[in-house]
């Protein structure tokens, strides 16, 4: 049996093999010597890069104490007798940890040693030491794994290597917690990310992106994605959908084309780190002011200087049996894929807005203008020098207009 961790080596008698503190990547392995006729001779054999040929200890009556402590938090420590050293381990895989410190007590303690199956212990390779690859780093084309990628790795990162694509490849890296893919030439996303449930961290950024699939923002991302960072491509539109990830805490979109934010914006509730800096930018949605974030950064935008006004007026006295439906489905928060319903139909929900009461709104609906406190959302503002801008509300009913006009600063 064999387990990959951090082991710090400490002689109880000051002259060990390590000095204490200082963890080193190592390989723990339990059988036996090559050649050893006895049943009771299980040792533990370390194996590091100082110590390649590997330290053998006797297992059977030769393991003081196990300390187990702090076990939940990956550590344990293994105490000999004889020499006097303390195994001290760190381990991230909790579940191999504990099956080894179990196969320890069991060798320590004899029992049914002969039916256990184990091999000859032998010197540990410089891969097997290092352990399952959990960081790769491409920055050289020459360097990009043509044989795919080791599936134990948790951060991926190729840059400026001029990548046309999203390898699917990396789609399937089911640990995968950071995927960094800027300053390449990538100009679409594929749909199928449902295996990177894992993912936290995408940087997408200085690529060439004009759209986003729906795929990215509604599938298993939206409730695991906390950082996205789209900055320096091409968006000129970011769709609704995009807003079904409401588990982003930072969003950066400084350096695109964007027209107009998604009105969907309010419902990033998490969201705390907002870049949407030289871009096209008139005024801000409605649903921005349900933010609330610790940075705000959107200079560089052509905002106007608008005072509050109804601009479009289209209330209808019964909504239309599809925006009923649709106000049904969304309050319920119903999710709805491709597979469901028609593409024309998936389009329409994900158009929606919503009231500053929060109903949701598509065709009956009024449309105005109301100016936005910048420090009501952020506790750090960037605006080139505002403290105030437009923005484009949604309101829902005569009632809710009526509010609006009685004052418009309220709404």
């Amino acid at each position: 049996m064999r387990l990959h961790a951090d082991v710090d080596v400490v002689n109880r008698q000051a002259h060990g093999l390590a000095k204490a503190g200082k963890r080193s990547k190592s390989q723990l392995a339990i059988g036996r010597k090559p050649g050893a006729e006895g049943e009771q001779e299980v040792f533990l054999m370390l194996s590091n890069n100082t110590h390649k040929a590997g330290v053998k200890y006797l297992i059977k009556d030769n393991v003081g104490t196990l300390f187990t402590r702090m076990l939940k938090e990956g550590k344990a420590t293994i105490r000999f007798v004889e020499p006097p050293h303390d195994l001290c381990i760190q381990c991230s895989d909790l579940v191999q940890l504990k099956s080894f410190l179990l196969m320890v007590k069991r060798c320590q303690e004899g029992r049914d040693l002969a039916r256990l199956t184990l091999s000859a212990l032998q010197p540990a390779s410089a891969s097997q030491i290092e352990g399952p690859k959990k960081k790769l780093a491409v920055v050289k084309r020459g360097d990009y794994p043509s044989k795919g990628f080791p599936a134990t790795l948790e951060v991926l990162q190729v840059t400026g290597i001029r990548l046309a694509r999203v390898d699917q490849r990396m789609l399937r890296l089911a640990a995968l917690t950071a995927l960094d893919l800027s300053d390449n030439e990538i100009a679409s996303l594929p749909e199928g990310w449902e295996a990177a449930g894992c993912l936290r961290e995408l940087v997408l950024a200085g690529n060439q992106l004009t759209s986003l699939p729906r795929g990215l923002c509604t599938g298993r991302l939206a409730t695991s994605l906390r950082l996205l960072n789209l900055a320096r491509n091409q968006l000129v539109l970011l769709p609704n959908y995009a807003c079904s990830l409401t588990a982003l805490v930072t969003l950066n979109l400084a350096g695109n084309q964007l027209k107009a934010l998604p009105p969907g914006i309010g419902r990033l509730a998490n969201l705390k780190t907002f870049d949407a800096s030289s871009n096209c930018l008139a005024r801000l949605p409605g649903g921005f002011a349900r933010l609330r974030l610790d940075s705000l950064e959107v200079t560089g935008n052509p905002f106007t200087s608008d005072t509050s006004a109804v601009l479009r007026e289209r209330l209808e006295g019964v909504p239309s049996l599809l925006e009923l439906v649709g106000r049904w489905v969304v309050r319920r928060g119903l999710r709805l894929s491709p597979e469901d319903v028609t593409p024309q139909l998936l389009a329409y929900l994900d158009s929606g807005v919503r009231c500053l009461c929060s109903t949701p709104v598509w065709s009956s609906v009024v449309v105005a203008l109301v100016t936005l406190d910048l420090h009501r959302v952020a506790a750090t503002v960037s605006a080139g020098g505002r403290d105030a801008l437009s923005m484009e509300v949604s309101l829902c009913s005569t009632a809710c207009l009526e509010k609006y006009r009685n004052n418009p600063y309220a709404s």
